[in-house]
């Protein structure tokens, strides 16, 4: 009887055992996790177009209706953010078949939603920024014989991924001799066999500060390093100098007002022009696979003002300027200045309603001065009004949406300032600008062929593959094999 009632107990025991991992599966109605953020750049700038969640178990469906996102933001009201869509994914957000511990929700961004940028006396990261992510009322998760009616997602997220933003490194920092701290952003294209062209990208007035993120992001700088732009430019190096206040200090005071920026030039240059040349040309200098002889400049706004006093200050460093909406006053290009870059090349961008920078007082009077001194190599966009031109934005009034008239950038970035009257592009004409090579006709090819020949005669180090060294691996080999022999002879 013992040994029956024994048994008995030990066949409940190890049933309970076996059935208890079911039971425990079955029982949990909790998924907890946390979440990775995707920052992605824009026209207007930054927004969150999609987060990756990892939770604690492995599910195999995921359903966008069942979920919920709301933004909380520093300064403002909490948001409720619309669902496009949700999947089950891997660790980087692609979209997978069958279990994984993670899943994907993509998120609607617009020109009035999603960004998780402050703007105070500079743009700024919000703090606090963040979003939690739950299940709508009364609604569960069903994967299988499972079922979850919480989703407990730790709001602190994990990770924040730049997308394009990702591919700058923001390590960069300077001081000049005049001890000014300088923060930059810097893209290097991948290696090839010829020298490299390099964009140098002035910030605007609402990019300034220490985190040269910000630089980047603002304005859509990750313009430059597209595949379109980039094609154009032969592979370029972008270099991101971020002011720490702003450009036009020393140059002007200035105060915003209900009717625009008000700006009162004091005809000085900006304290920066020198400690910005050494900055640049140290970049430069470490930087052997750079042709110096194509280093264009350009700058919106407050770096826009800032393109033209760099071009005025160092007319023969630079290969060609693109200041876009500059702030710089007509008023302080006197003749002489004018006739000094007469043969430079120049490509300015404004809108013709600019309602920040009055292009009656900066662009229009300084492209006439420029006319009137005859400049050979000036081209000029002037749209009308700046509007999205993708087709994913639209107004109130359905009409696509209206930016900022002073955002004439945005047609910089996207590959669409076209000369008025023609069909010339900004970056197509930027890449055959050169400081040897005047003829816009040259093709970028020659130049690199004169770029090759040039560092063969010279015997330079760059980064880049030289036959020179091939020729010598070769010779070595070569030699070592006639010694080889040699010996063996001689033993």
């Amino acid at each position: 009887m013992k040994n029956t009632k024994r048994f008995l107990l030990c066949f409940v025991m190890l049933f309970s055992l076996a059935i208890a991992p079911v039971y425990a599966v079955n029982s949990n109605h909790v998924l907890n996790g946390t979440y990775s953020l995707i920052v992605d750049e824009y026209d207007w700038g930054v927004a969150t177009p999609r987060v990756i969640v990892n939770v604690d178990q492995e599910i195999t469906t995921i359903d966008k209706d069942v979920l919920k996102v709301v933004e909380t933001k520093e300064n403002a009201e909490d948001f409720q953010r619309t669902i496009v869509d949700a999947y089950i994914s891997d660790q980087n957000g692609k979209k997978v078949e069958g279990a994984s511990k993670y899943f994907t929700i993509d998120l609607k961004v617009s020109p009035t939603e999603g960004s998780p940028f402050i703007y105070k006396s500079f743009n700024e990261w919000a703090d606090p920024y963040y979003l939690t992510i739950s299940l709508k009322e009364n609604k569960e998760i069903i994967d299988g014989q499972n079922e979850y009616d919480t989703l407990n997602i730790d709001t602190n997220y994990t990770s924040r991924s730049l997308s394009a933003g990702d591919q700058f490194d923001y390590s960069g920092r300077y001081q000049a001799t005049d001890g000014t701290n300088y923060s930059f952003a810097t893209y290097s294209p991948a290696k090839d066999d010829h020298k490299n062209a390099l964009v140098v990208w002035l910030n605007g007035g609402g990019e300034g500060g220490t985190n040269p993120q910000i630089a980047v992001l603002g304005n859509k700088v990750t313009g430059l390093i597209s595949p379109e732009i980039q094609e154009k430019l032969g592979n370029a190096y972008v270099f991101v100098p971020q002011c720490p206040t702003l450009w036009m200090d020393g140059y002007g005071d200035f105060e915003f007002t209900e009717s625009g920026l008000k700006f009162t030039p004091r005809h000085t240059p900006s304290t920066y022009v020198k400690s910005l040349m050494e900055c640049i040309k140290a970049y430069v200098d470490s930087n052997d696979d750079i042709d110096t002889s194509r280093i264009y400049i350009g700058g919106c706004s407050n770096g826009g003002y800032m393109t033209m006093q760099m071009v005025l200050s160092y007319t023969d460093y630079f290969a060609a300027a693109f200041p876009i909406c500059t702030g710089f006053d007509a008023s302080d290009l006197s003749e002489k200045d004018a006739q000094k870059l007469k043969d430079f090349p120049l490509f300015i961008t404004y809108c013709e309603n600019d309602d920040t920078l009055d292009p009656n007082q900066f662009s229009r009077p300084l492209i006439e001065k420029l006319k009137a001194a005859n400049a050979t190599n000036l081209h000029v966009f002037s749209p009308d009004d700046v509007h999205d031109t993708s087709g994913l934005y639209n107004g109130e009034d359905g009409k696509p949406y209206q930016y900022s008239t002073h955002w004439s950038w945005i047609y910089v970035f996207n590959g669409e300032a076209i000369e008025d009257d023609t069909s010339l592009e900004l970056f197509s004409w930027l890449s055959k600008q050169s400081k040897q090579v005047k003829n816009e006709n040259v093709e970028i090819a020659d130049k690199v062929e004169d770029s090759q020949k040039t560092t063969e005669k010279t015997a330079v180090k760059t980064g880049d593959n030289s036959p020179i060294f091939t020729y010598m691996s070769l010779l070595a080999v070569a030699s070592c094999a006639y010694l080889l022999i040699a010996h063996k002879e001689y033993e």
